[in-house]
C-alpha cells in the first residue's frame, strides 16, 4: 500500500481537486490527512471526501503547526503500515502532481531509502514561484549540501517517497526528538535524520514541476521565519552524524 500524508492546514479550496487526482492515479492508497486545526472549512471538505474516497483524518483541535502535523501523521502510519509499504509526503495545496508519485514508488520498490520529487535536477522545474523564495531556496539548498554532504540537489522538497522500515529506525534512533524543526524546516530534517539512521544510504531524485498558480488561497510561509529555522537545523546537523 501508499500512504500519502498530507498536512492540512486551511485547504478546502484545493483538496477535493488532489483526493480526485491522487484517487486516478493510485490503486492500493491511503491519504491520511492530518486536519491541524484549521479554521476554513478543511475538516468538513475532507469529511465529505473520506465518504468516496480512500482517505483517513486525524484531527488536530487548534494550530500546532507543520511539525506537529507531520509527526501525527507519521506516528500513524509507521505504526499501522506494513514494512513493504511506501510513505509519500507531499503538500495538501496542489502544487506538486501526484502523477510523479509512482517514479518515486518505484525507486522505493527498487531498493532506495528514500526518492525526493526535484526541482532541481534535469527536468525539473518551478512555475509562479517569486523571485525572493526562489534565491531562498536555492541558498539553502546549497547550503545543507555542503552541511549535510547528502548528494541530494533539491533536500527542501518536500514532495518524496519513503522506505517505511528506514522512516522506523530513524524514529527509534533519534527518539524522542526525531523532528525538531518547527516550520517548513521539518522536510529538511526528516530526510537528513532518516539518511544518517540508514545503513542503505541510496537516494534517488524524480525530476517534477512545483507549481505555485495552481494553490488557491494564500501561502503560509514567511521567509524571515524560514530562514532562521533553516539556520538552526543547519546547526543541528553535527549532533547527528
Amino acid at each position: 500500500m501508499i500512504f500519502v500524508l498530507l498536512p492540512c492546514y486551511n485547504e478546502s479550496q484545493n483538496l477535493p481537486a488532489l483526493v480526485r487526482e491522487l484517487d486516478e492515479v493510485l490503486d492500493d492508497y491511503q491519504a491520511v490527512a492530518v486536519n491541524d486545526g484549521s479554521t476554513d472549512e478543511t475538516r468538513s471538505v475532507l469529511e465529505d471526501l473520506e465518504v468516496n474516497y480512500c482517505v483517513h483524518i486525524l484531527q488536530h483541535s487548534v494550530n500546532l503547526g507543520l511539525q506537529a502535523a507531520l509527526l501525527t501523521g507519521l506516528d500513524y502510519i509507521l505504526e499501522t503500515a506494513s514494512a513493504d509499504d511506501v510513505l509519500v509526503t507531499m503538500d495538501a495545496d496542489g502544487t506538486q502532481d501526484p502523477r510523479d508519485i509512482p517514479a518515486l514508488v518505484s525507486h522505493i520498490k527498487q531498493g532506495a531509502t528514500v526518492a525526493i520529487g526535484s526541482r532541481y535536477v534535469d527536468g525539473g522545474r518551478q512555475e509562479n514561484v517569486t523571485l525572493s523564495r526562489q534565491i531562498m531556496s536555492r541558498g539553502i539548498n546549497t547550503l545543507l549540501r555542503v552541511r549535510t554532504r547528502i548528494p541530494v540537489a533539491d533536500q527542501t522538497s518536500g514532495f518524496r517517497a519513503f522506505d517505511i522500515t528506514a522512516l522506523r529506525v530513524a524514529r527509534k534512533q533519534f527518539h524522542p526528538d526525531f523532528i525538531e524543526a518547527t516550520g517548513f524546516a521539518v522536510s529538511a530534517e526528516l530526510l537528513v535524520k532518516t539518511w544518517y539512521a540508514s545503513e542503505r544510504k541510496y537516494v534517488e531524485e524524480v525530476p517534477i514541476l512545483l507549481d505555485y498558480g495552481k494553490k488557491q488561497g494564500t501561502s503560509g510561509l514567511h521567509l524571515t521565519e524560514t530562514i532562521a529555522d533553516y539556520l538552526r537545523l543547519l546547526g543541528r546537523v553535527p549532533h547527528w552524524q
